[in-house]
């Protein structure tokens, strides 16, 4: 096929939307990738170096692939090819003219030219929509609207199976409203008489690979439904942790316990005073230091902060910041009234949370 039939004309403003668009659509289906420790991208990368590639021979392609994926190192293509069921050069030629011809139906549709072609590339199997040959469409897609595919995107696109393949061309259908997400006609019109005669373009896509597309595509559905319960279930599981790790701190520095947090930070205050002095301390208790130090980082390492970083400091407060404190002394005459307080606890918080355990105790000075 010479590439004058091959062509069409595309204004230079839709152009740049439509290579948005599929570059949009390439880094948003990145995200979805379920990891897959059985998958081979060998395949997906030979497919895309060789579907970017104009003169099809090994050689030629080959280049391709080393140069984007910034690499000496490339597979072999034939081995690759014949497990493609590509036994040939001409089956290789063919296998590309027709996804090439594809693909430039589809971008003749988002541009608004739909054909009745289109039905040969989206089939409809139980109600879910699958297209069979899917990364040879959608990589020849690629090499044709894209100006140039960079490193990044190869790689990408080299991470891509048959399936993340077909959502990018599902997408695209439903964006731009062809295919079967097309807007339904009236039924009472007379439907147009479709030719029997077979597409040129078209693929002889058995009933077993459509029923594999499928089922693969339910399996994926279902790996993802069981990541978002386990994500939910572990998110769970470390919310309650943070939560118990909480709530017992919180019980630390409760009345019942005499604020026993609150007396640590004092003790190490008073500890460090006394060294900084050049006051001995007795040997009896010289282990002291060392075990508030080590109940502190404790406090510290489950997410627990004080919300005033220095105690002794004298602020001003008014009625209005009570609910922040806990305030000793005279009430407040009126809701502008203010108040010069000494800061005698930090208080603590829950950064995980994002709750006070306990609020800072002030008073009037």
């Amino acid at each position: 096929m010479s590439n004058q039939q091959q062509k069409f004309q595309i204004d230079n403003k839709t152009r740049t939307a439509l290579i948005q668009e599929v570059i949009s659509l390439i880094y948003e289906e990145k995200e979805r990738i379920m990891p897959n420790p059985d998958f081979d991208e060998k395949e997906s990368r030979v497919i895309l170096a060789t579907a970017l590639t104009t003169e099809k021979n090994i050689k030629n392609c080959v280049f391709t692939y080393r140069k984007i994926f910034e690499t000496y190192n490339a597979p072999q293509f034939k081995d690759v090819y014949r497990d493609l069921k590509l036994t040939s050069n001409e089956k290789v030629e063919e296998k590309f003219k027709k996804s090439r011809m594809m693909a430039n139906v589809i971008i003749k549709a988002m541009c608004g030219t739909v054909s009745p072609k289109i039905s040969s590339i989206y089939r409809v199997k139980n109600d879910t929509v699958l297209v069979p040959h899917s990364r040879f469409i959608f990589y020849s897609l690629c090499g044709i609207l894209l100006p140039e595919i960079d490193t990044d995107i190869a790689q990408i696109l080299g991470n891509f199976s048959k399936l993340e393949c077909q959502d990018c061309l599902i997408e695209i259908a439903k964006k731009h409203k062809f295919g079967p997400f097309a807007e339904k006609v009236d039924e009472t019109a007379v439907p147009p008489v479709e030719s029997t005669e077979p597409a040129e373009d078209s693929f002889d896509t058995t009933e077993y690979e459509m029923e594999i597309l499928r089922l693969e595509g339910e399996l994926r559905r279902a790996k993802l439904q069981i990541r978002d319960l386990s994500d939910g279930y572990t998110s769970g599981i470390e919310e309650n942790r943070q939560f118990d790790q909480a709530q017992f701190i919180a019980k630390l520095n409760s009345d019942t316990y005499n604020n026993l947090l609150d007396m640590m930070v004092s003790l190490k205050n008073s500890l460090k005073t006394l060294r900084t002095s050049g006051k001995t301390l007795p040997i009896e208790i010289n282990i002291l230091p060392s075990v508030v130090t080590q109940l502190l980082k404790f406090v510290k390492d489950s997410g627990i902060t004080p919300i005033i970083q220095k105690t002794g400091d004298i602020i001003t407060i008014g009625a209005e910041d009570l609910d922040n404190y806990v305030y000793s002394g005279s009430p407040f005459d009126n809701i502008d009234e203010k108040k010069q307080v000494r800061i005698l606890t930090t208080g603590w918080k829950s950064d995980a949370l994002g709750t006070d355990i306990s609020l800072p105790k002030v008073e009037e000075v």
